[in-house]
């Protein structure tokens, strides 16, 4: 989970108990880096933020006359019934996201060209997009998103706030139980997942790591670590736990004692990844698997955990909005996301689409997949971020892009 992820879930944390006002009005909603449809990607990149929200046409359906309108329906029928609704509201669906790839306007550019209804991409940080997000339900915006993409925190706090709509979908019976989340409230699209990630050329054969124990105490004078991977370290704790037989002191002893034998702490997956792979250190505790498969592609020298090994996934999810203007249009276009169709467009740009029917990018099913305890992350927020600024400190201090 990037920096700003962490922001807003603390922020919007404080802000819940009084502590703390969340920073923006709704009128200054519109600031994040915006991205329209219409024209080439390099044009999209420099389109208005707020061009996201100036169709004024009003909605000609709310959500319960839209699944009262398809109820009964199956298949191509209850699409193509969904497409007319979509077009009877505006034709124009807005999509507020936190997708930081190209993968967003390839969904936006399948799907226009798919059912010919236009898709306004609000892209943004995790702390706008909630931060927008909220903001325009609590003031009844009647522009607001119709359909909402984040990370797995950003999704737990916006259901909680009340955010969703109910999501009423037969996609939900084509994905495994642990994919569909507060009772179908949304449902991942793609997964990341926690590993270590070491240079084959500086970590021998016989020192290749295959438990989180191993990582944590081989390698002590070689190793950095992320900075800011929050939802890993309340995994990992819990996981030493359990497998080790440690107390919660003990776990966090440990790792307190790893991060204290470590050269420093890196500021980004990505950086650290690379700079494991140009040998500048031999091993990082813990970077996303996919910034590890893309340096592998292109044949650099790293490796991460071989199956059945543990790691921690963390999902990016998608739910319609409550205030919908385009209640059809916003759960067509998260059906859509959460197709094969939608998966593998998601797969072709280094993700792992959450859908079964996705192969493209799938980890090996030999791994054990520890789900991360988003709801505790969040609970427990201050906690976590406060026990990893002091692994920062103890690895002497964090190195910047």
């Amino acid at each position: 989970m990037g920096e700003a992820s962490w922001e807003a879930i603390v922020i919007r944390l404080r802000s819940l108990i009084g502590m703390l006002a969340i920073g923006l009005v709704l009128g200054a909603c519109g600031e994040g880096p915006p991205t329209t449809t219409g024209g080439d990607a390099d044009d999209r990149e420099s389109a208005a933020t707020d061009d996201a929200a100036t169709d004024d046409e009003e909605a000609a359906t709310g959500w319960d006359e839209v699944y009262a309108e398809i109820a009964g329906l199956e298949g191509q029928e209850r699409t193509d019934r969904l497409v007319e609704l979509a077009e009877d509201a505006g034709g124009v669906i807005r999509f507020y996201s936190t997708m930081n790839g190209d993968e967003g306007f390839a969904l936006v550019d399948a799907f226009n060209e798919t059912y010919g209804l236009e898709v306004d991409f609000y892209r943004a940080s995790a702390r706008n997009v909630a931060q927008r997000t909220v903001q325009e339900y609590n003031a009844g915006y009647d522009n607001s998103a119709d359909v909402i993409s984040a990370s797995g925190t950003e999704m737990v706090i916006l259901d909680r706030e009340g955010v969703f709509a109910e999501f009423n979908s037969p996609v939900h019976d084509e994905y495994p139980e642990i994919a569909v989340e507060s009772d179908g409230q949304w449902v991942w699209v793609y997964a990341t997942y926690f590993t270590p990630v070491w240079n084959t050329e500086l970590v021998s054969p016989d020192e290749e790591p295959e438990t989180w124990m191993d990582v944590l105490t081989n390698f002590g004078g070689r190793c950095v670590f992320e900075s800011k991977a929050h939802e890993w370290l309340a995994s990992l704790i819990p996981h030493l736990m359990q497998e080790e037989g440690l107390s919660e002191d003990e776990a966090t002893d440990l790792v307190r004692d790893a991060a204290e034998g470590c050269i420093a702490a890196v500021s980004g997956q990505s950086l650290v990844t690379n700079l494991v792979a140009s040998g500048e250190y031999d091993i990082s505790f813990v970077t996303s698997h996919h910034s590890v498969r893309r340096l592998m592609d292109d044949g650099a020298p790293v490796a991460w955990f071989d199956p059945p090994a543990v790691v921690f996934g963390s999902a990016n999810g998608v739910s319609p909005n409550a205030l919908a203007p385009n209640p059809a249009g916003g759960l067509l276009f998260a059906e859509f996301m959460l197709s094969p169709e939608g998966g593998q467009i998601i797969a072709e740009f280094g993700r792992s689409a959450a859908h079964p029917d996705v192969e493209l990018g799938a980890i090996d099913p030999g791994y054990t997949v520890i789900s991360a305890d988003l709801e505790g992350v969040i609970d427990e927020a201050e906690h976590w971020e406060g026990l990893y600024e002091e692994l920062n400190t103890l690895a002497g201090g964090v190195i910047e892009d």
